[in-house]
């Protein structure tokens, strides 16, 4: 498939739900908002609340309820070709047409954030699924070990590691995975429930920079989870994330080959280590500090 990246960040985070941004060239929020407003398909009051964070347009839906405060950064969840398959919406129709256009885009959404959530078993007949699979097995067997079963191992690990791991998640601490890929986001979303990460990945974690650069993406993504720089990384084979990486001072993981896969978990289990052991430093040099203050005070008081 395409390139790809898996960021990562990790800490006491805050939660973050992230939106699309308005998209360019159009005035699609007043014909939007009517529609959501008049009722949309399996909404409430007017707003599709069921619709997964990743899926709606936050920025686009904001004028709708000020029960539904946008959150997070501008993110280009869907591309102008996506968004506008007509150009009803680009303002060279009348206000019935596009707002005809709002409602059949945002139903669209909803109806497809729904479906990914859904077993494939559910969308799809056995016989495909089965061929699906016997391909997922065949790519695997292309590579030792294989790239899929090594990928989804990590990434379960990670997010819960296992009792035998040296790492141990703190109270209000976890692994988060991210996918920032310059496929559409029909295509990208097709392709993770077809390797079967649909389970791993919720819609609300994949993101399409096809209209704008990989490093404003990662940027935008660490600064709502409020994390430093120093806590995220980026992952992937292509000289896109690379350079993102680079332009932000993260640190940054060629997967290439399978193998590498495991090297990236190895990585990230010590970084996290080798940070909790400096903290440790600091807080036992801190009480130091603060014992040796004391027992100087308590000497100058038994002289007086």
């Amino acid at each position: 498939g395409s390139p790809a990246v898996s960021g990562r960040l990790y800490g006491r985070q805050r939660s973050a739900s992230f939106g699309g941004a308005p998209i360019q060239g159009t005035n699609l929020h007043e014909p939007l908002a009517s529609f959501l407003e008049a009722g949309a398909p399996g909404g409430r009051d007017g707003v599709a609340a069921e619709t997964p964070r990743g899926m709606r347009q936050d920025s686009i839906l904001s004028p709708v309820s000020p029960r539904v405060p946008p959150r997070g950064p501008p993110l280009d969840h869907v591309s102008d070709r996506e968004a506008n398959p007509t150009p009803l919406l680009a303002g060279t129709a009348k206000a019935r047409n596009a707002s005809n256009s709002a409602a059949r885009f945002a139903a669209r959404y909803h109806e497809l954030g729904q479906r990914y959530q859904k077993p494939l078993e559910q969308l799809l007949d056995k016989a495909t699924i089965d061929e699906m699979a016997s391909c997922r097995v065949a790519l695997d067997a292309m590579e030792s070990p294989p790239r899929i079963g090594t990928a989804l191992g990590v990434l379960h690990r990670l997010q819960k590691p296992p009792a035998s791991s040296p790492l141990k998640l703190r109270k209000g601490e976890r692994i988060v995975h991210v996918v920032v890929t310059a496929s559409l986001l029909l295509p990208a979303l097709a392709k993770m429930m077809i390797m079967g990460l649909s389970k791993t990945f919720h819609p609300h974690d994949i993101y399409s920079v096809w209209m704008q650069p990989k490093a404003t993406a990662f940027a935008q993504l660490i600064e709502a989870f409020g994390v430093p720089r120093e806590h995220a990384i980026a992952v992937g084979d292509g000289r896109n994330e690379r350079d993102a990486a680079a332009q932000l001072g993260i640190p940054y993981y060629y997967t290439g080959h399978s193998s590498d896969l495991l090297e990236v978990e190895r990585c990230i289990v010590a970084d996290i280590l080798d940070e909790r052991a400096r903290e440790e430093e600091l807080r036992a040099a801190a009480a130091d500090a603060r014992n040796g203050a004391k027992g100087k005070g308590g000497g100058k008081g038994g002289k007086r």
